[in-house]
């Protein structure tokens, strides 16, 4: 997302009030029938265990030389750990891209971040993105040509075609994940040694 990609999403919402804003969807590029099966989110980690997981070729990375893989392994590693290690890396994706539009945008964003498809319905993934951006993470019900609806609402906003108070009627919440100041600073760690994972697999294949 860095550079070009990223200025036209910071112009795309230049288009939207800034004391308005309240909304940001990011496509991490994962299968949600891949989570879908896993929703509690593989239970308590007993060791680190960190894939460099879901498009590395993509924004922001941008290199596609990167390989995937899991780092940390152990005899001692389990299924749940592997698992949770996978839902961990949607979530330290979207934070990723978060980070590099917050960086990007000459306004701050405000209210909770809105999140749709198939992988917000797993708990665990939107709660660790909770968790990670310090704000709240709000589910639609209606996960249905959500991505569409997003960009025929920004576009309407933007040539007033209507207002936001009316846009408001056609979003239903289904569910609301309150950031949690306790498990914020062991999720900073663990983004920050995700990423060093991530670094080692960069320019992998020549």
């Amino acid at each position: 997302m860095e550079g070009a990609r990223a200025r036209e999403l910071a112009i795309v919402f230049r288009h939207v009030d800034a004391s308005k804003l309240t909304e940001l969807e990011a496509t991490g590029g994962a299968d949600g029938a891949k989570t879908d099966w896993w929703r509690s989110g593989g239970g308590s980690a007993r060791r680190p265990c960190d894939r460099c997981a879901q498009r590395l070729r993509a924004a922001p990375v941008n290199d596609d030389r990167a390989c995937c893989g899991f780092l940390g392994l152990r005899p001692d590693t389990t299924k749940a750990v592997m698992v949770r290690a996978l839902l961990e890396a949607l979530a330290f994706r979207v934070f990723q891209i978060w980070n590099v539009l917050c960086g990007e945008l000459d306004f701050p964003i405000v209210g909770a971040l809105r999140c749709c498809g198939g992988v917000s319905r797993n708990d665990f993934v939107c709660q660790a993105i909770a968790d990670l951006i310090g704000r709240p993470v709000e589910r639609v019900k209606d996960e249905s040509f959500s991505a569409a609806l997003g960009v025929a609402f920004l576009t309407g906003l933007s040539v007033d075609l209507w207002r936001e108070e009316e846009l408001k009627n056609f979003v239903r919440v289904g569910r609301v994940f309150e950031p949690r100041a306790s498990e914020r600073t062991k999720a900073l760690a663990a983004y920050k040694r995700w990423c060093r994972a991530v670094d080692r697999c960069l320019a992998f294949y020549s």
